[in-house]
């Protein structure tokens, strides 16, 4: 909560910080690891992550990179979608293979698209989760495989 409306040096700020989930490890080494952000009407932050609702803009945009202090990722979209934020279950790993199958088949059924990207259940996820205006308590998430770049 304290990174809503502040920054990552502590300075208060209205718009606050795109933060990694309380439950995740700072290292992205976990099997999922969620950042959250807000979706700022300028554009900033995760303003633009809605965007991928749209194949055309996917297809423009298929990867992101991620810098961190532990190496460099490419970031290869796979899934988008709305979620109910008040039920949606934020995974960071999965109990198995078939859980994680599951959590996959179902994350590419709820896209709009289809974008040939399927991970496998060694492969690490981001999810990237923002406020979206559908419906109450309405997040859109878009789902990446992390693949370090050498």
């Amino acid at each position: 909560a304290y990174y809503l409306d502040h920054l990552p040096d502590g300075t208060p700020n209205a718009a606050g910080s795109i933060m990694m989930d309380q439950a995740n490890s700072p290292d992205f080494a976990d099997q999922v690891t969620i950042l959250h952000g807000h979706h700022m009407a300028s554009g900033a932050m995760f303003g633009s992550l809605e965007e991928y609702a749209r194949e055309d803009y996917y297809r423009r945009h298929p990867t992101m990179e991620l810098f961190t202090p532990q190496g460099d990722y490419r970031v290869r979209v796979f899934a988008a979608y709305t979620v109910d934020g008040a039920s949606f279950a934020y995974p960071t790993g999965f109990g198995g293979e078939r859980e994680f199958s599951d959590f996959i088949r179902r994350a590419q059924a709820a896209t709009p698209y289809d974008t040939g990207v399927t991970p496998g259940s060694a492969d690490r996820l981001l999810l990237l989760s923002t406020c979206a205006y559908d419906y109450r308590n309405a997040r859109f998430v878009v789902l990446s495989r992390l693949e370090p770049v050498a």
